[in-house]
This record gives C-alpha cells, sequence and structure tokens, in this order.
C-alpha cells in the first residue's frame, strides 16, 4: 500500500486491515490473501476511496455479504472494498420509485 493511500485512510478513520484472508468473508471459507482490505462506513468514505483508487490505476473489487463469493487460494495483490459495514441510510431519505 502507498503512503498517500495510507495517509488517506487514517486522516479519514476508515477502517482497512493488510494480508487479510479471504477465508473469513466468504461463506465458502476459501481463498488466500488480499493484499489490502477496506471497510468504509460511510458513502464519503466510500467514495473516497474509489477515487483514489481509480486516480492512482489500483487494482481493486468491490464486495458486498459476500454469500456465495469464491476467491482465489492465491490471493489479490490489489484492494477489496467491503460494503459490509456501509451505512445504508443513505437510502431511507431518497424516495423510491414507484413500481409501475
Amino acid at each position: 500500500m502507498n503512503d498517500k493511500f495510507l495517509k488517506l485512510l487514517i486522516e479519514n478513520g476508515i477502517k482497512y486491515e493488510l494480508h487479510y484472508p479471504t477465508s473469513k468473508l466468504s461463506s465458502f471459507e476459501l481463498g488466500g490473501k488480499t493484499k489490502t482490505i477496506l471497510f468504509p462506513k460511510e458513502m464519503n468514505e466510500f467514495c473516497e476511496i474509489l477515487c483514489f483508487l481509480r486516480q492512482n490505476d489500483m487494482k481493486f473489487y468491490i464486495v458486498g455479504a459476500c454469500t456465495n463469493t469464491f476467491f482465489s487460494d492465491e490471493g489479490f495483490e490489489g484492494a477489496i472494498v467491503s460494503t459490509s459495514l456501509l451505512n445504508k441510510s443513505f437510502c431511507e431519505n431518497k424516495k423510491q420509485p414507484k413500481a409501475r
């Protein structure tokens, strides 16, 4: 992980772990380690992370609850962004479209 990225995470209080075993994420309990896993709690944190990763051409995956997700036993040399802690309240304040 580069120093600029680490600084962004620390300054914004974004939860992260290094060399995280992806087997802890998957309901199948399979997979090697990922270089970095990120757990944003708010939409602004999520957006900050994605902007940084894209602007710096860093490899990443976005995952949710990881039910039925397989991870390679070889691991992943990028970042995994988990939405498991993401505050869903931003959806509660928006009007939902009516079904037709």
